[in-house]
């Protein structure tokens, strides 16, 4: 029986599957820790940009109630409205100093960085001089020198640069905001890369562990059958051996008792029948050793077939001479059906007379007495066809595929084989081999009977 063993050199599908999925789950993870740092990086930048816009609310609010405390001064000429401008200013300029500090670092707010600090000192210094200057009491030379609108212009000045700072913020918003559009959509779509990944991981992973599972049942179903085909061959051995002494111990005994009769003192008159003795007993040991080296010789791969163009007509009469006595000494009825023309084969013809004497013997030996044989002769279109029919003890359904099993025999109790070593049908099988062609066996069951038909190619006329 031929066995297909599992390969570990096969390249498994699944397996390569897998390992793709793991690396493209690497890869969706190392792109997601990339997009947590850009995106960490992004909220930093967008918390620094609005704490940059607040400073800058801060500051142009302030810069507003000085211009509005400067207004109020002019209008009303009191101490206290004067003395507002001072704590104004120092909100302003300290708000100031938070945006250039908050601006650092940021190349396009970098570049009016010095214009905010150049305003901011020249507005502190411009109404810190003009009320402590002059003095507490000096409000007539304060409110001259305010009016001429030095001030006023200094912040409107500084509030254009904050307004343009304000608007350079809010496009830095803008584009953080779609970078952190963009790491949230790629975050999504490595969320979901990463989520189909492992869950195809997880089916590959099943998938190879049900393919090993079954691997290994399937391992150890084939051990099983092995050994139950090793447990079936040593039986077959011992039954072999067993019948083999038997087969040996009887022509032995009855050579042993010829060599007794001899040494008798009438062993003159008994001459013809110790002959007789002697002759059929070593004839019939020469076969069993004949069937043993035919069989080794052919397993081997020792047999030299003499092939040459035949008819297989006359190979079968031949083989019908060779069993016949058998077949007479039980009593068979005999009948042979063969076309009136030769059939041609080629083939070694002493193999081929072997075949069919082998399975005219076979029929003979597992027929009760007094049943009937039939060789049938026939050919189609490719195949010369011989059919060996029995009414013999039949075969069981589970001994059919190995009845060309070397050392194989069926067993009946109401049928002694007449010898045999369980060799003939295995040389059958392989003799027919070796010609290209095919043997096969049918049985209805127990007590029914046998057909075996072979297949020879028949000759091929150029």
């Amino acid at each position: 029986m031929r066995t297909r063993l599992p390969s570990w050199v096969t390249l498994d599908r699944w397996l390569v599957g897998g390992a793709l999925l793991v690396l493209v789950l690497l890869a969706a993870l190392v792109l997601n820790v990339v997009n947590t740092r850009r995106q960490q990086q992004i909220a930093r930048l967008v918390s620094h940009t609005n704490e940059l816009l607040d400073a800058i609310a801060e500051t142009r609010t302030d810069i507003l109630l000085l211009a509005s405390a400067d207004q109020t001064f002019l209008l009303t000429n009191t101490e206290d409205d004067l003395r507002r401008l001072v704590p104004l200013t120092s909100r302003a300029t300290d708000a100031g100093r938070r945006i250039v500090e908050l601006g650092r670092g940021d190349p396009r707010q970098e570049a009016r960085i010095p214009q905010v600090l150049a305003r901011l000192q020249a507005l502190s210094e411009y109404y810190v001089s003009a009320v402590d200057g002059e003095g507490a009491n000096a409000n007539l030379a304060v409110r001259y020198r305010l009016l001429s609108g030095y001030g006023p212009r200094l912040i409107d000045g500084l509030d254009r640069q904050l307004v343009d700072m304000d608007e350079i913020g809010r496009d830095v918003l803008a584009d953080r905001a779609a970078a952190s559009e963009r790491a949230f959509r790629t975050a999504l779509a490595t969320g979901v890369a990463t989520g189909l990944s492992s869950m195809a991981l997880v089916v590959c992973f099943v998938a190879l562990l049900r393919r090993h599972l079954r691997k290994r049942l399937r391992d150890a179903g084939m051990l099983r059958l092995l050994s139950e085909e090793l447990r079936e061959a040593d039986r077959r051995k011992d039954q072999f051996l067993a019948t083999l002494a038997h087969e040996l111990r009887n022509p032995l005994a009855a050579l042993s008792l010829a060599g007794q009769r001899l040494r008798l003192p009438d062993a003159a008159d008994r001459i013809g029948f110790v002959a007789d003795v002697i002759g059929n007993e070593t004839a019939h040991m020469t076969r069993l050793v004949e069937e043993l080296f035919d069989i080794a010789s052919v397993r081997q791969g020792k047999v030299k077939l003499r092939m040459e163009n035949l008819d297989l007509v006359a190979v079968a009469a031949r083989a019908v001479d060779t069993s016949r006595p058998v077949i007479e000494r039980r009593g068979h009825a005999f009948d042979v059906v063969q076309p009136a023309g030769p059939i041609r084969v080629h083939g070694d013809e002493t193999r081929l007379c072997q075949v069919v004497a082998n399975l005219l013997t076979n029929a003979a030996r597992y027929t009760r007495e007094g049943g009937r044989i039939a060789l049938t002769l026939d050919k189609d279109d490719r195949d010369a066809i011989i059919r060996v029919e029995d009414t013999g003890v039949g075969i069981a359904a589970d001994m059919l595929p190995r009845v060309f099993d070397l050392f194989t025999q069926v067993r009946h109790p109401e049928i002694d084989a007449d010898g045999g070593l369980g060799i003939g049908l295995a040389l059958v099988k392989n003799l027919v081999a070796l010609h290209g062609g095919t043997v096969a066996v049918t049985s209805a069951g127990p007590g029914l009977g046998s057909v075996f038909v072979v297949r020879i190619p028949l000759l091929v006329e150029h």
